[in-house]
């Protein structure tokens, strides 16, 4: 595990930042609310709901991914 002066901690392959910038809209905000039920102020300032959320968008891009290889075998079938 690596540590450096600005607060960031490795592991494996990614870096995890323990302070976010993030700038965003109203819009946006209330979006976080709707899907994750806290705002981007939380978000940013406690590692363990960005881990939560990002956690959940990597379920969700996969369970995408399956459902196009799904559909493409369908369609490729029938051809």
């Amino acid at each position: 595990m690596y540590k450096s002066k600005t607060h960031k901690i490795r592991r494996d392959w990614f870096i995890i930042h323990h302070q976010v910038q993030v700038k965003y809209t109203g819009n946006m905000e209330k979006a976080m609310f709707q899907a994750y039920g806290f705002g981007y102020e939380e978000y940013t300032t406690k590692l363990s709901r960005r881990l939560e959320v990002e956690k959940r968008r990597e379920e969700e891009y996969q369970k995408s991914l399956n459902i196009v290889a799904e559909l493409d075998r369908k369609f490729h079938s029938h051809t």
